[in-house]
């Protein structure tokens, strides 16, 4: 069968241009004989139109695509564009955003088939079988469906044990995604034990049968690596895991031994990771720095402990601030995910997260190069916060929700830094994209927009 896996993300210019590897897992563990295409539109960022005229080209029998949060409105527009056009093709969707709204999709909009619920490996193979022999999808276990004005939801699918039993994900876009962003990634495990207010992460595995947080052995991972190494020349990694460190002695020895599996293999490579700030340990992230730790990007979302709890981060900023310090005294660069805004900001939180920001840019290496701030909390189905304010939320599932901050003062505040971020973020953009082309320029290669 032929199968078409799409990414339908815009070009954004506030994130780095990395492979989707949900999408690259599912071409990496789908059977041989089917012919599978990638297309990340995060990096080649192709009009609706484009793409229509791509997915025409290909006449795939089923088109999967991923899709969260910021690019649903884009995702569903293509979708019905695409009947409209006369693709007559199976559509399923899977990630997190389809996972929690799988009900509402197939309910809103009729030109959706199916949904591919949780962790996709095996229920997408399974679905494709079946729809190649022209079987029912009743009984796949984590599919939802539509049969005839019914919608069908078939029972969970049980989380996969065993990592090491995947085969690696597809590097179709490998070459081209080093060279635009000087790094490649890898997921090390799947799952965190965390539970903050605004994160999906632990809902999304908990929906389904099994351990929330499962690894790969260090072996395997780093069997990956030095495969990457090796045939690519790679020697830039980006672990993108929901959670480096695991929970407890097992977590941590898995971070060791995947430190100590490069270190013997005498690989010359550099990697960073994103992890809790009560995770780092000075012994472990020495380790973890002689086998190539280059960056390390924590969550601390908030230099106000009233905010560090409704966002149930199990942090203070005590302990946020000895976690940088630690890694100030190994010499680790990183960087700091923050939150300034919420449904129950004050403004004198406000003004403390200022006085916050300006203790790091004084006392530690935190600048406007590694400080990444999300000027406010969004709210997904799916998060804890969602179930607790869902009532007061305006807009919808597609368009995304809204809520009102009550201090007047707050939401001034947040208007002027939200016009700021918009301003500054394409300006940036515009210089990074002329040094990307002189680059690729350089190096005598030009991306191809698909292949």
């Amino acid at each position: 069968m032929k199968i078409f896996l799409l990414d339908v993300s815009p070009d954004d210019h506030k994130k780095p241009r990395f492979e989707i590897l949900g999408i690259a897992y599912l071409k990496g563990n789908a059977d041989r004989k089917h012919d599978v295409h990638i297309c990340y539109n995060a990096i080649l960022n192709f009009s609706i139109k484009e793409l229509i005229n791509i997915i025409a080209y290909f006449n795939p029998d089923i088109l999967g695509l991923s899709l969260i949060e910021i690019n649903a409105p884009r995702g569903i527009k293509l979708i019905k564009r695409l009947r409209k056009e006369g693709y007559r093709g199976h559509i399923t969707l899977g990630h997190h955003f389809p996972t929690f709204n799988h009900k509402e999709l197939l309910t809103d909009f009729k030109e959706i088939d199916s949904i591919v619920r949780g962790e996709g490996e095996k229920t997408f193979n399974e679905l494709v079988e079946r729809i190649e022999q022209s079987e029912s999808l009743e009984g796949v276990k984590g599919v939802s469906f539509r049969r005839g004005d019914e919608i069908v939801v078939n029972p969970p699918r049980p989380l996969i044990e065993d990592l090491d039993s995947l085969n690696w994900p597809a590097r179709d876009y490998s070459k081209q995604v080093y060279l635009e962003s000087g790094s490649i990634t890898l997921i090390t495990s799947r799952g965190c034990y965390g539970r903050c207010s605004f994160c999906s992460i632990s809902s999304f595995y908990g929906l389904s049968p099994g351990k929330k947080w499962r690894c790969r052995s260090p072996e395997n991972v780093v069997d990956e690596i030095e495969y990457l190494n090796k045939k690519f020349n790679f020697t830039r990694f980006t672990f993108i895991d929901d959670q480096f460190i695991g929970p407890g002695e097992n977590g941590k020895s898995h971070s060791v031994g995947i430190a100590e599996n490069i270190l013997k293999r005498n690989l010359k490579v550099g990697f960073a990771i994103a992890c809790r700030a009560n995770d780092i340990e000075k012994n472990l992230f020495k380790l973890l720095k002689r086998a190539g730790l280059a960056t390390v990007f924590i969550g601390v979302e908030s230099g106000f402990n009233e905010g560090l709890k409704r966002f149930n981060k199990g942090t203070t900023v005590e302990k946020n601030i000895e976690a940088m310090k630690t890694l100030d005294q190994l010499d680790i660069p990183y960087k700091i995910g923050f939150i300034f805004f919420d449904n129950e900001t004050s403004f004198n939180e406000v003004k403390e997260n200022i006085k916050f920001l300006n203790f790091l840019r004084t006392n530690h290496h935190v600048r406007n190069g590694n400080l990444s701030i999300e000027p406010t909390m969004e709210v997904y189905k799916g998060t804890p916060i969602f179930e607790k304010i869902k009532d007061r939320l305006k807009g919808n599932y597609v368009s995304g929700f809204k809520y009102r901050i009550p201090d007047w003062r707050a939401k001034l505040s947040k208007l002027l830094l939200e016009f700021l971020i918009k301003g500054i973020y394409p300006f940036v953009d515009r210089i990074n994209r002329k040094k990307r082309y002189k680059r690729l320029r350089k190096e005598g290669i030009l991306i191809n927009r698909f292949n």
